[in-house]
């Protein structure tokens, strides 16, 4: 039987989105395809701006400036 469904990798671990209605301890084959949820292609860095906001200092703005200065 084939079935085909998303998950999220946790480390070796893949989490599916859905129970398959197979028993535990089932032997599986999988074909791992990496795929982009609708909507949100490119958008990964939106998602993790936030992640040091707490962390962020006016030495990492004068750095990023610095940076960008040199790329021009």
């Amino acid at each position: 039987m084939q079935k085909t469904t998303k998950g999220i990798i946790n480390g070796n671990t893949i989490q599916l989105r859905e129970n398959l209605g197979w028993r535990d301890g089932d032997e599986v084959e999988l074909v791992v395809t990496r795929s982009v949820p609708s909507g949100k292609g490119g958008d990964g860095w939106k998602r993790c701006a936030g992640l040091l906001a707490s962390q962020w200092s006016e030495s990492d703005d004068q750095i990023l400036a610095e940076l960008a200065r040199e790329r021009q």
